[in-house]
C-alpha cells in the first residue's frame, strides 16, 4: 500500500545576530525623574514662603528695596550704586506689583532711604517685603532646574537627581532665596552661564546667534588662509 507523504511546514529562518527589541520603558519610571523633581522643588518653595512671610527684614533688604523702588520710578541708579542692577531689576518685579507709595524728594542716605520706604511712607512693610522677596523665590527655584541640568549632562539623571535633593533641602540656599537680596541672583547667574558655555563649547546648547556666529568665523578662518596660501 502506497504511504503519503508528511506535509512539510515552512521553518522561519533565523539569524544568529537577531537580537529581540528592548520592551520600551514603562511609563511610570518614565515619569518617576520628573516627580521627584517636582516634589523636591515643591517643598522647597514651601519653605521659602513660610520663612519670607515671617521673617523681619535684613540689614540690607530694605536698601535693595529702596534701589529697586527707584530704578521704577527715577529710572536711574542713584542708590546703591556699587552693585550690579541685575539683582535689584529682579527685586523690582515684585516692587512694582506692591505699587508703595515712593517718596521722591527724599535725598538721605540709600540706608535711611531704605527705612522711609518700609516705615516712613505710608507702606505695609511686611507686604512690600513679601512681593519683593517673591521673584528670588521663583528666580531660586529656576535656579534648582539649571542645577538638576546641569548635572544630568554631566553624569545622568541619578547624581542629578542627587544634586537637586541636596540644593532643595540646603538651609543656606533656602534662607537666602527667600531674601530680596543679591546673594542668589548672583551665584545662579554665574552657574547659568557656566553651563550655558559648557554646552556651546561642547555644541550642545540651545540657539545661541551670537556664539553660533564667533564658531562660524573661527571654522572660516583657517579654510581662508589656506586658501590664500594656494592660491
Amino acid at each position: 500500500m502506497a504511504t503519503q507523504p508528511h506535509p512539510v511546514h515552512p521553518v522561519p529562518e533565523t539569524t544568529p545576530d537577531a537580537v529581540p527589541a528592548r520592551p520600551p520603558r514603562p511609563a511610570r519610571r518614565r515619569l518617576l525623574v520628573p516627580v521627584l523633581v517636582a516634589v523636591l522643588l515643591t517643598q522647597m518653595a514651601v519653605a521659602m514662603v513660610t520663612t519670607a512671610v515671617r521673617q523681619t527684614p535684613t540689614i540690607d533688604e530694605p536698601v535693595y528695596v529702596a534701589a529697586a523702588a527707584g530704578y521704577l520710578h527715577e529710572h536711574r541708579v542713584r542708590l546703591n550704586p556699587e552693585h550690579p542692577p541685575l539683582g535689584k531689576l529682579v527685586v523690582a518685579v515684585g516692587v512694582a506689583l506692591a505699587r508703595p507709595h515712593v517718596d521722591a524728594s527724599f535725598t538721605g542716605t540709600q540706608e535711611a532711604a531704605g527705612r522711609h520706604l518700609l516705615y516712613e511712607s505710608g507702606n505695609d512693610p511686611w507686604r512690600l517685603m513679601l512681593w519683593a522677596r517673591l521673584p528670588v523665590i521663583a528666580l531660586t527655584l529656576l535656579f534648582g532646574l539649571v542645577v538638576f541640568a546641569f548635572t544630568r549632562d554631566l553624569a545622568g539623571p541619578v547624581p542629578a537627581l542627587t544634586a537637586l535633593a541636596l540644593y532643595a533641602l540646603s538651609p543656606d540656599v533656602v534662607a537666602h532665596g527667600s531674601l530680596a537680596t543679591l546673594d542668589v541672583p548672583a551665584a545662579g547667574f554665574l552657574l547659568t552661564s557656566v553651563w550655558l558655555l559648557w554646552r556651546a563649547r561642547r555644541g550642545r546648547a540651545p540657539p545661541l546667534p551670537a556664539a553660533r556666529r564667533g564658531r562660524a568665523r573661527r571654522g572660516g578662518a583657517p579654510a581662508s588662509g589656506g586658501g590664500a596660501r594656494a592660491a
